[in-house]
């Protein structure tokens, strides 16, 4: 079997067209199955064949034509969870039946335990240090990506993810001895 990079010289054209006929059509069920329509399936579909095709072209993917046909296939499951995360944080239903709301009056207490709540957390947050506030406030308030926080910080994806880890942690600590202490 031809690597890629030979393929690529002869015909670049085959190694697409390819792609499109061995995963479209089980992408396009994939998505299907998990809650999008056809016109969601192919934006992405073209979207990771586009991502992989520029990393099999920069040296990035090194491999035979079925593994790049794994590797698209993993490509567009990424992108879809992730299209599929961003709906759930802003995707949001009204209610018909508000009798569940009956019974939880908006009284002046709740929004004063909520207020101190509020306060607790910040107190928490400023003392977590200056590394976890800035790691925690890009990913959860300015919703940036993992990837972006290390491009940002001079760090690595994965000693990100770990810094977060950490930091939450941390934060929780302090909450959970704080809220003791309050009580």
């Amino acid at each position: 079997m031809k690597d890629l990079k030979d393929l690529i010289r002869e015909s670049p054209e085959a190694i697409l067209s390819e792609v499109y006929a061995k995963n479209l059509d089980w992408w396009e069920h994939h998505v299907r199955q998990h809650s999008g329509d056809v016109n969601d399936a192919r934006d992405i579909f073209q979207e990771a064949v586009s991502a992989a095709w520029l990393n099999l072209r920069a040296g990035r993917f090194e491999g035979n034509i079925e593994q790049f046909n794994a590797y698209v296939r993993q490509i567009c499951k990424n992108k879809w969870m992730n299209q599929l995360n961003s709906f759930s944080r802003t995707k949001f239903r009204l209610e018909d039946d508000f009798s569940r709301y009956e019974n939880h009056a908006d009284t002046e207490s709740s929004h004063e335990e909520q207020l101190q709540e509020n306060k607790l957390l910040h107190r928490c947050f400023n003392e977590i240090g200056p590394k976890c506030r800035e790691v925690l406030k890009a990913f959860y308030y300015e919703r940036k990506s993992l990837v972006a926080i290390a491009s940002k910080t001079g760090d690595t994806e994965k000693s990100i993810k770990t810094i977060k880890y950490r930091c939450m942690k941390k934060m929780r600590t302090l909450y959970l001895e704080k809220l003791g202490q309050d009580e």
